[in-house]
């Protein structure tokens, strides 16, 4: 047993990719032991996958209920700090989020708008929560009743220092262990999984003492909208690139075929509409019919959260000569973890991800996704479809969130279509245009990661300086 404990928060499975790949875990055990805590942390084949000297596991568990009123002022705390920072920072590039603040999505593009009692409850708390410590005082009003985990306690307390790593800024189990650090001093940092993390999900969880920014965009966000000083903003670069790297190595080399690859990248049918999604697709598959797009073919990664979902992408596709799906592995999308399933590895998982993502010549995809980052980390360019027959998009500020987004996360090379018609001759100059292919994937990559950080002693003067 060591004197130091790095504590992992992997409330969902995506993270694995970001904090349990063994370039992290090899790191901080050479100083520390680690615990992995998380809703898995009792599975056998999880903690077969990443057991080794010095890694310990703990469960973590959601409660279904509390107590009340702490129950209920947790909750409102919670909308404070999410919606409070976008009422803040509307000027700043949340003004999309605030928009749609009042809004519950549907797939079916019928919205859900909150009565009018309630939006002049979220009015009130959203005013209230523009102060930026608003919801630490319920915070610490709930906290004793809410955030119990005594098992987690009992053994922090056996070490001289502890440190906590969380990638999220949002859910109930970086909440509690936020609030638990608070309480027992304990030294934190955030290695955000996307960008999203300290762009538009609220005010961050703790007075991190070090901010681990994967580009020049975050670094941006970290001081403009959370205002953290300079000297805790640690330039780590992608955690998850410097993955890739690590697997792209152990990789043998593939010959480049002779015909191009396009990949389509869909979203989930609550963020943009399926029949939008397929007309894509469609004119994709003329176009190649056509033979105006040259020798190409055609491979499909669909977002499907349901059997319903999967049938109908394979029936519609999946007989098609000259398609190919490949479903998003659970390691890259997953939120939920099966115990009964029987699911590779994450290893297995990424490994064939990077042979499929490093094979391609042009992702297309529905809306925006950091699936485009990972493309360009391979100089793979992206274009970005926003045409919607539905009217969906539209009716929920679409252009101002497309503004947002190319202008605070730097898209400014994406290639970005808002009618059909466009699609083919910007689909041909760019598969047959080296020199702007590399300007679009250089463009996104520039403002998301340090490629040529010293990751290992950054995170070590993060976590142990």
């Amino acid at each position: 047993m060591k004197d130091k404990l790095v504590i992992l928060s992997i409330p969902f499975q995506r993270l694995n990719r970001v904090l349990l790949g063994s370039h992290i875990l090899d790191l901080l055990r050479e100083e520390a032991d680690v615990l992995i805590v998380s809703p898995f942390s009792d599975d056998p084949a999880f903690q077969h996958e990443f057991k080794g000297e010095s890694i310990y596991f703990l469960e973590s568990i959601v409660p279904q209920t509390f107590k009340e009123p702490y129950g209920k002022l947790y909750a409102l705390s919670e909308v404070m700090r999410m919606q409070g920072y976008w009422m803040l920072n509307r000027n700043r590039g949340m003004a999309e989020f605030l928009a749609n603040s009042d809004v519950q999505y549907s797939s079916t593009g019928k919205e859900l708008r909150r009565p009018w009692p309630k939006r002049m409850v979220f009015t009130v708390l959203r005013a209230i929560g523009a102060w930026s410590r608003s919801w630490r005082i319920l915070d610490r009003i709930a906290g004793p009743s809410v955030f119990k985990f005594s098992k987690l306690i009992t053994i922090t307390e056996k070490y001289k220092s502890v440190a906590l790593i969380q990638s999220a800024s949002w859910g109930f189990q970086d909440r509690m262990l936020a609030w638990l650090a608070r309480q027992h001093q304990w030294k934190t940092v955030l290695i955000p999984y996307t960008t999203d993390q300290v762009h538009s999900n609220g005010f961050l969880l703790s007075d991190f003492d070090a901010v681990c920014v994967q580009g020049p965009a975050e670094a941006d966000y970290a001081k403009r909208l959370h205002h953290i000083p300079e000297n805790r903003i640690k330039k780590l670069g992608s955690p998850w690139l410097r993955h890739m790297e690590v697997l792209e190595n152990e990789i043998p080399t593939v010959k480049k075929k002779e015909s191009k690859t396009i990949m389509f990248a869909g979203l989930a049918t609550l963020f943009f509409p399926l029949e939008s999604q397929f007309d894509i697709v469609d004119r994709l598959l003329a176009e190649i019919k056509k033979g105006n797009l040259g020798k190409v073919g055609l491979s499909l990664r669909p977002v499907a959260l349901s059997q319903e979902e999967t049938e109908t992408w394979t029936a519609k596709y999946g007989h098609l000569d000259n398609v190919i799906i490949q479903w998003p592995q659970a390691a890259c999308l997953g939120i939920d973890f099966d115990p009964e399933a029987q699911n590779p590895t994450m290893k297995q998982e990424l490994t064939e991800f990077v042979k499929q993502i490093s094979g391609v010549d042009l992702l297309v995809i529905s809306g925006f996704t950091t699936l485009m980052i990972e493309a360009a980390h391979f100089g793979i360019p992206s274009i970005s479809v926003f045409a919607d027959r539905t009217g969906i998009l539209k009716n929920r500020n679409a252009d101002l969130m497309i503004r947002t987004v190319v202008k605070s996360l730097g898209f400014n090379t994406l290639p970005i279509v808002h009618e059909l018609d466009e699609l083919a001759l910007l689909v041909k100059e760019i598969l047959y245009d080296p020199a702007k292919a590399k300007h679009i994937a250089d463009g996104l990559l520039d403002g998301w990661d340090y490629p040529d950080a010293d990751y290992k002693t950054l995170m070590k003067e993060a976590l142990f300086g």
